[in-house]
């Protein structure tokens, strides 16, 4: 059994696209939408923790006028543990 994950911050952004040879990457520079939730916004109560077994969805919901053929959906998050941890190694 492990450990509950308490997430603190989500940002999530929808971007556009460049491209770098033939692969396609973010263009950060061109960003259609961009939701930053916290942990403390009681209308976000209760996705903030996530149990072992259990996962959460954090969405953008945004409404565009135009939308390329192709875009990039960018997440980051951050966690707060009660104490400071070393990481694994194996």
């Amino acid at each position: 059994m492990g450990r509950p994950i308490r997430v603190t911050e989500v940002s999530i952004s929808l971007t556009g696209v460049r491209q770098e040879g033939s692969l396609l990457l973010p263009d950060e520079n061109q960003k259609y939408a961009t939701r930053i939730m916290r942990s403390g916004d009681p209308a976000l109560k209760g996705v903030f923790q996530i149990e072992p077994g259990e996962r959460t969805i954090f969405t953008i919901r945004t409404k565009l006028p135009t939308l390329e053929d192709a875009v990039f959906v960018l997440c980051d998050f951050s966690v707060s543990y009660k104490q400071p941890r070393t990481a694994a190694f194996t």
